[in-house]
This record gives C-alpha cells, sequence and structure tokens, in this order.
C-alpha cells in the first residue's frame, strides 16, 4: 500500500523536473536573466556534465563582471534568441577539454579565447570592436557551421588594449588561431575588418605547432583588411605556417592588396571539391593576388573556381612567389591583373606543374602582358598538354623610341630577353589562332601572332636573349607548320622601316622555320596547322589558354609573357618507323610512289610518302609516346592508325604496328600485293525454273571466319559472280599465311545446297529440290450383326484433306482382306507463305443395309466398322391378341345373328 509520503515524494520530483528540465541527459537551467545567472548556472556543474543555457532577453555584462571558464570536461550551450552584450573584453574562456556550443542568441562586444573546443552553430557573433582577436582559438579547435553568422567585426583599432593575453601584435584577425584549428563547415563570415592579416580569418604556427584551416563550405564575403602603413594580407582568411584544405564553400569580394581572397605564407594548401573564389578586389593599392596569394610552401590545386578576382598588381586571380605549385584542376576565367598575369602570375623561385587547367577571358594591363599567366624571371612552369588558341593583344598604349617604332608581340607566347621556352612533342603544346595586331597598319607592325622571342639589340646588335629551336610537332605530333611572321628588335619595338621583316600573309609567299634548327634573330612565328591537326590537340589538350587579353601597356604575351622557364611537355620522344613491303607482284608493276595517312582516331595527323628511292622506308623522329595520347574528355586512350591510300592493282594488308617502350619506336609494316578473286556458280537440280526464288546469296568466309562479303546471283548474271580485291595473305603475331577462302550459301527453303570446286578454280553451288514428304494412310474394313452372304462385293472409301474431298479413294474387297491404304500423301500444304501439316480422314461410300463408324487416326489408321441393319420385329403383344379375341367374338356373334335372321319364317 502505497503511504503519503510516496505522492509526496512524486510531486516534489516533477516540481523539480519542472523547474531545471532535464533532456537527454543535459540540464536546461531555466530563468537565465542575467550574466550571473550563467556563471552560477556553469559552476554549479558536476564532472562531466553538460547544461543548455536558453538566452531570451538581452543580457548585458557590467564592468569588471567574471568571465564565463568552461572546464575540461563540461559542455556548456546556448540556445535561444536573445543577446549577450559585452564591454569590449575577454568574457568567454574554454579550456583544453571543454566544450562551447553557440546554437541561437547573438554575441556581441565580447572575446572568446578557446583552448577546448567551440562551435557556433547558430545565431550570431557579430558588430565587436576590439584591440585584438574576437575568438582567439589557442591550440583549440573553432568550428563554424549550419546558418551561424560572424560578421560586422572590427579589429582594426590599434588604440586599445591587447587582448586577450598571449596575443602578439598585428599577428590577429577577428578569428585568430594560434597552433589551432579553424572548420568552416556552414554558415556565413561577412563584413568583417582586420588590421593587417585575416579580414575575418588568420593563423600563425607558434612554438614548432602547426595551425590548421579547413573548409568544406559556408561563405566568406565582404571582408577587409586595411592597415595604415602596411600592405594587407588575405581579404577573408590569412595563414602562416599553416596546413589549408579547402574543399568546398565561397570566398568571393573580399579585399585587401595581398590576397583580396586569401593569403598563405609558408603553408601547404589545398583546393578542391569545387570551392569558388570570386570578385575578389586588391583595392586601391598596389596589390597582388586578386584571388589568392601565396609565398613560400605548396599550393596544390585539384579543383577550384577563380573568377571575376581583379589584381592591382601582378596575378588578377592568383599570384605565387617562392612556392611549389601543382595544378591538376582549375576553371581561371574572366580575372583582371592591371599589371601582368591575368590570371595567373608565378614570381621568385616558384616551380609550377599545371596538368590540367581552363584559364579563359582573362585579361592583363601592365607592362609585361600575360593576358593569361606571367612567368617571373626565376620562375619555372611545366605545362602538359597545352592549347594556347585565340589569345590576343589589343587597345595598346604604344611608346615608341626613336627610329624604332613600338610592336605588338607574341599572341600567344612572348619571351623576353630573360626568358626562354622548351616545347616537347610528348604531351606538349599547340599554339594557333592568335593575334598581335598592327596596332597601326603599315607602320606599326606586330610580331608573331603566335610566338615571339626577343633578342634584345643595342645599337643594332644582340646584346640579350635566347635563340630558339622549333621542334617539328605539335601536340599529338602533327606537324608544327610555323613561319616567318614579322621582326623584333627589342621589348615592345620593331627595327626601321627599311629593315623590318613583312609579317605572314596567307596569299603571300611565306618562309618556313625548319624544325631542329637554331634561330637566333626575329623570332617571331605564326602558327598555320591543318584543319585536322587543330582538331587532334583540340582532343588532347587538358591545359587549355584560350581568348585572353593582353591591353594597356602590355603589348606582349597575349596568352602567356614569360620572363623565366617555360616548358611544354615532357622530353620523351619516340621515333616511327614505316615499312612498305611488296609480295607475290612483279617489280616493273609498282607505282613510283605510295602514301600513307598517320591518324589519330578519325583525324590524319601527317601524310608520309614512300617510293623505291628511300626503299620503301621513313623514319621520323619526335613522335609522341603513343600511350599519352589520350582524350581530354573521355580519359581513354586515342590509338595512332596507318591507312595507305589506294594503289591500282594492289591490295594493301592492314597495318602492322608494334610499340617497343625500350627502345621508345612505333614500328609499322604495310605489305602490299596483287589482289587475288573468287569465282561463284549456281547451279540448279530436281526442280522446274518456277521452283526457284528471284535471287540467292553466297558468303565469303576467310579462314572459316565470316567476311562482309556478299555476292548476289541472279537469272539476269547467269547465276554467276565473282568476290574481287582479295587480300591473298594475312599476318598474324608477325607471320603471315595465305588466306584460305570459302563459301556459304544462305538457306533456300525447299533445296539443299553443296559445294564443290575450291579458290582457285571457283566455287560451284548445286541446290537440288527437296522431295516433298509424303505420308500413307490405312484404312480396315470390319463388319458387325450380318453374315458374310448379307455382305457386298466391295465397299468404297474415300480420303479427306482437311476436310475437303480428295480425287483419292480405295476399294474394300473380301479378297483385299477388306483393308487398304493411301499412299503417296502429301504431309504439309502452305498457305500464306505458312507451312502446315494436312489432316487426312476418311468416309465410306454408304452401303446399303448397314451403319457405318470410324475410329483411328491418320496416324495409325482408320477402323470403318459396318453394322448390318436390323428389320422390323413380327410378334404380338398381350393387348393385340386380346384385341383379336374381341374382335373375333364380335364376328361371330354377328355371324349367328345372320344365320338366325335366315331361318325366322
Amino acid at each position: 500500500m502505497r503511504g503519503p509520503w510516496v505522492r509526496s515524494f512524486g510531486i516534489l520530483l516533477a516540481t523539480v523536473l519542472a523547474t531545471v528540465g532535464l533532456s537527454g541527459g543535459v540540464a536546461q537551467a531555466a530563468g537565465i536573466s542575467s550574466w550571473d545567472d550563467i556563471i552560477t548556472a556553469v559552476e554549479g556543474l558536476g564532472d562531466g556534465e553538460s547544461t543548455e543555457l536558453s538566452i531570451a532577453s538581452e543580457i548585458t555584462v557590467e564592468d569588471g563582471a567574471q568571465p564565463l571558464v568552461v572546464p575540461a570536461g563540461k559542455q556548456v550551450t546556448f540556445t535561444g534568441s536573445g543577446k549577450i552584450s559585452g564591454k569590449r573584453s575577454p568574457l568567454f574562456s574554454v579550456e583544453e577539454g571543454g566544450t562551447l556550443t553557440l546554437s541561437g542568441p547573438t554575441f556581441t562586444n565580447a572575446q572568446f579565447s578557446v583552448a577546448g573546443d567551440m562551435n557556433l552553430v547558430g545565431g550570431a557573433i557579430c558588430d565587436t570592436a576590439v584591440t585584438g582577436p574576437v575568438v582567439f582559438v589557442n591550440g583549440g579547435t573553432l568550428t563554424i557551421s549550419g546558418d551561424a553568422e560572424f560578421s560586422g567585426n572590427n579589429v582594426s583599432d590599434e588604440s586599445g588594449k591587447l587582448l586577450p593575453a598571449g596575443v602578439e601584435k598585428e599577428k590577429y584577425s577577428p578569428i585568430t588561431a594560434y597552433n589551432g584549428t579553424v572548420r568552416v563547415e556552414g554558415g556565413t563570415l561577412s563584413g568583417n575588418h582586420g588590421l593587417r592579416y585575416g579580414g575575418a580569418i588568420g593563423l600563425w604556427a607558434r612554438d614548432g605547432g602547426h595551425p590548421t584551416f579547413e573548409m568544406t563550405g559556408g561563405t566568406l564575403t565582404g571582408n577587409v583588411v586595411s592597415h595604415p602603413r602596411s600592405y594587407g594580407y588575405g581579404g577573408a582568411v590569412y595563414g602562416e605556417g599553416t596546413s589549408a584544405n579547402i574543399a568546398g564553400g565561397t570566398v568571393k569580394e573580399n579585399t585587401t592588396e595581398l590576397g583580396a581572397g586569401l593569403a598563405f605564407v609558408n603553408s601547404d594548401v589545398s583546393l578542391s571539391g569545387g570551392v569558388v573564389v570570386q570578385g575578389n578586389n586588391n583595392g586601391e593599392y598596389k596589390g597582388e593576388g586578386g584571388g589568392l596569394y601565396q609565398s613560400g610552401g605548396t599550393l596544390d590545386i585539384s579543383g577550384a573556381t577563380f573568377t571575376e578576382n581583379v589584381s592591382t598588381g601582378f596575378g588578377g586571380a592568383i599570384s605565387a612567389d617562392d612556392t611549389k605549385v601543382e595544378i591538376s584542376g582549375a576553371d581561371i576565367t574572366s580575372n583582371t591583373a592591371a599589371k601582368s598575369g591575368g590570371g595567373i602570375s608565378f614570381g621568385g623561385t616558384t616551380k609550377a606543374e599545371i596538368h590540367a587547367a581552363i584559364l579563359s577571358d582573362n585579361t592583363s594591363q601592365g607592362f609585361w602582358g600575360g593576358g593569361a599567366m606571367y612567368n617571373d624571371t626565376k620562375a619555372e612552369v611545366t605545362i602538359y598538354n597545352g592549347l594556347i588558341r585565340g589569345n590576343k593583344i589589343k587597345d595598346v598604349f604604344v611608346i615608341g623610341a626613336g627610329n624604332h617604332p613600338a610592336s605588338a608581340q607574341g599572341g600567344g607566347v612572348w619571351n623576353c630577353p630573360t626568358g626562354s621556352t622548351v616545347m616537347h612533342v610528348t604531351r606538349g603544346v599547340a599554339i594557333f589562332d592568335n593575334e598581335a595586331p598592327n596596332v597601326v597598319k603599315g607602320t606599326l607592325a606586330g610580331a608573331g601572332d603566335d610566338f615571339a622571342s626577343i633578342i634584345k639589340h643595342e645599337f643594332d646588335k644582340p646584346v640579350a636573349g635566347h635563340a630558339v629551336e622549333v621542334t617539328e610537332r605539335m601536340l599529338g605530333g602533327s606537324p608544327r607548320a610555323w613561319f616567318q611572321d614579322g621582326s623584333i628588335y627589342n621589348i615592345h619595338s620593331n627595327w626601321s622601316a627599311e629593315s623590318q621583316v613583312p609579317r605572314y600573309s596567307a596569299d603571300g609567299d611565306n618562309t618556313a622555320i625548319k624544325p631542329n634548327e637554331t634561330v637566333t634573330n626575329n623570332i617571331a612565328f605564326k602558327s598555320v596547322p591543318t584543319k585536322d591537326a587543330k582538331a587532334i590537340a583540340e582532343t588532347l589538350a587538358t591545359v587549355k589558354i584560350t581568348d585572353n587579353v593582353a591591353t594597356g601597356t602590355g603589348m606582349s604575351g597575349g596568352g602567356i609573357a614569360n620572363n623565366g622557364t617555360l616548358t611544354f611537355g615532357e622530353p620523351e620522344p619516340w621515333e616511327l618507323k614505316l615499312e612498305k613491303k611488296w609480295a607475290n607482284d612483279d617489280p616493273k608493276d609498282r607505282p613510283e610512289s605510295i602514301s600513307v595517312d598517320v591518324k589519330l582516331g578519325d583525324k590524319v595527323l601527317e601524310t608520309i610518302k614512300l617510293t623505291k628511292e628511300n626503299g620503301w622506308k621513313a623514319e621520323l623522329a619526335n613522335y609522341p609516346d603513343p600511350s599519352t595520347l589520350i582524350g581530354a574528355a573521355t580519359g581513354e586512350k586515342i590509338p595512332l592508325t596507318f591507312v595507305e591510300h589506294d594503289v591500282d592493282g594492289y591490295m594493301s594488308h592492314g597495318a602492322v604496328v608494334t610499340e617497343n617502350k625500350d627502345t621508345k619506336t612505333i614500328e609499322v609494316e604495310i605489305v602490299n600485293e596483287p589482289p587475288t578473286s573468287i569465282d561463284v556458280e549456281k547451279r540448279w537440280s530436281g526442280d522446274v525454273e518456277a521452283d526457284r526464288p528471284g535471287s540467292v546469296t553466297i558468303n565469303l568466309l576467310a579462314d572459316g571466319q565470316q567476311t562482309d562479303k556478299s555476292v548476289e546471283l541472279t537469272a539476269e548474271n547467269g547465276w554467276k559472280g565473282t568476290f574481287t580485291d582479295l587480300p591473298k595473305y594475312v599476318t598474324v603475331n608477325g607471320k603471315k599465311t595465305e588466306i584460305v577462302y570459302t563459301v556459304v550459301e544462305v538457306e533456300v527453303p525447299g533445296y539443299t545446297s553443296s559445294i564443290s570446286g575450291g579458290a582457285a578454280e571457283g566455287y560451284v553451288v548445286t541446290n537440288t529440290k527437296d522431295a516433298p514428304p509424303v505420308t500413307s494412310v490405312p484404312v480396315e474394313k470390319r463388319w458387325s450383326g450380318d453374315v458374310e452372304a448379307d455382305r457386298p462385293g466391295s465397299v468404297t472409301i474415300n480420303l479427306l484433306a482437311d476436310g475437303q474431298q480428295t480425287d483419292k479413294s480405295v476399294e474394300l474387297t473380301a479378297e483385299n482382306g477388306w483393308k487398304g491404304t493411301f499412299t503417296d500423301l502429301p504431309k504439309y500444304v502452305t498457305v500464306d507463305g505458312k507451312k502446315t501439316e494436312i489432316v487426312y480422314t476418311v468416309v465410306e461410300v454408304e452401303v446399303p443395309g448397314y451403319t457405318s463408324s470410324i475410329s483411328g487416326s491418320a496416324a495409325e489408321g482408320y477402323v470403318v466398322t459396318n453394322t448390318k441393319d436390323i428389320p422390323p420385329s413380327l410378334g404380338r403383344t398381350g393387348s393385340a391378341v386380346q384385341g383379336l379375341v374381341v374382335g373375333g367374338v364380335a364376328l361371330l356373334a354377328a355371324g349367328i345373328w345372320a344365320v338366325s335372321k335366315r331361318r325366322r319364317p
């Protein structure tokens, strides 16, 4: 029996739970209306306990208030839609092992120190103006996610006291990490103002530590760094000695001088996952890297978009100094640099490799040009599978010197006297359809639509620059058809009018540039590849530098301006060895020459001519490694094939191609021989002409395998035909064997085919009419209910086919045992092209006095049974006898009466 104390305890427990709250093991403090309430709730937590503090109103923290400390092992979560306002001083401290989660309220004018974990998943930290960081991640971890907001915070005022303790002068941002981790998984960081480093986030290595920045989502926008005396770094994010992995999210419309969006120094940086860096701007002062600036460390870009960024100096999208760079996936489009490198600028001792990227519609406005890319004196860049097309120099600011007129130079690629370019064929480059215009037609002639390299002259003597050698093949292996295109005296200047070299003219008498020969003067070239060569390059290119512009004072390098070392491809040339062989012919019948198309996919790479004089052989150097001929869109290897032009009187065997990796050779053998032919004749047997089809088809087999050749024989061609232009031999695994040709006929219904003869004398295919299949139907007569004397001498049985009377009958007699057989009956009938089996039945001609019944079937035989009919019976029934008696009595009575009448008188 429950006593009154039980009811009292229940009421008390309900009251406590209603007052304190309990949710998932987390105490929910009720009635939070002051900072003291918050301090009391947290201090009251035991080891390992958590609390959720719901802020419903605005709480203003008084001067001198005790900061909130989240100790190790405790978790504090703020929820609700209220607001906590501090006094521009440290207000929250998360010790190592503690966790602070902000999920709803707004926090302003408060500073956070994080040695443990802090999560900003909702609500906002905003509008805080302090000297020092708003959030100081001192070895701990800050994660921003959900729809959280970090905005309007300003740390650019140096006049206050620098707090929290441990922060170094100038080396702080609104969010600052020393050896800690900052993660941005979502939310928005906007409108924040840094002092010198990091408009929103800054990370520094300390005491051998290594800070980490991770971004997988969220947006950093409208953040600014401005310093009254120095250049700012990282309009949104700055990292020094940092490991940065940016795998998503958006960095847009941030501003500062060095790295308007992102800036890293001596850091290892990775951009992937489709992160977008857009619309960032260096601002009004000289800067570098509209999207990203990096000095030192490594930069790995495998999936990022840089677009609409603006630099007031070098590198509209990216500026990298003294950095090891690898790009394997980037879209760099519509960026602008006030100096050089509208897309990218590589400076210092940078070493860059670019495997896959699109650099398009970028603009440079500075002296060196480089609409897409600028490479400084000590920098080294290697580009693989490059395509440089559609770049141009336009709207330039013309500056001439003496009698050496200004000249636009190198619409595709331009080398400064300090710059050198090497073009390998394997994974190399195609340069075409670029433009270095005549600025003023007839007087200020441009030079080198596609390629220009400066040999600097003083007093008409060369004093600096690098000679060039033009390799004979462009990306994919097509011949590099380069021609002289104007002349060059110095940077952006031409020779005097009387010494100038004419520009290339499509209708003119142009000078071809010989491959593999050193060119030491007037290095200005026009590329005129074939349509197929262009298509091959477009198919293979993974780095596309297209439609970029050099303008302003930049009269050079519409695509690339190179002051350093620029390399295309890798030094792995192969050699092509092509040999024509003749077989089974008379040498006098051979042509003077033959032509072989080298094809990549369905495009002709080049055509090779073989003659008796060159021994029907060709050896061509500097072919690309065939294993690298991979379609950029498909990722699949495209094979090199070799197709011979038709040679009258000869058949060409398919080219036998051997790729030898050890010797780096492509060995090709093509065998020609007079063709053979095979005659075939159709003969008919056992039929009449009306039975024959209109035509028959004979297929050709080679070594027992069906070919794609067939002939149709008809009465019009006398049932004769010939397979022509057949190769006599086949080469398998390097061994040549004679092909055995045979024929087979497509089945002709109703005929049996037999083949005689051979390939040499011709084949005869004889079709013999098939005898139609026949059947027989036995029939037997049986008698019942009679005697032999009653039976007729014979009966007639008629045959029906499918229920219809035929003209066949059998006569059954005692002599043949009343048995017979219908023989030689057709088994099938064809109606509307469909063959069906005939159903045979029998019927008997009526036999008087007998009733006929039929049993059995056509397969086992029919039995016709005749049963004797029975005549009407003569027997008397009892009623009949009674009638006769009555009748007799009546007659007797009548007779007596008559007699008595006679006896009366």
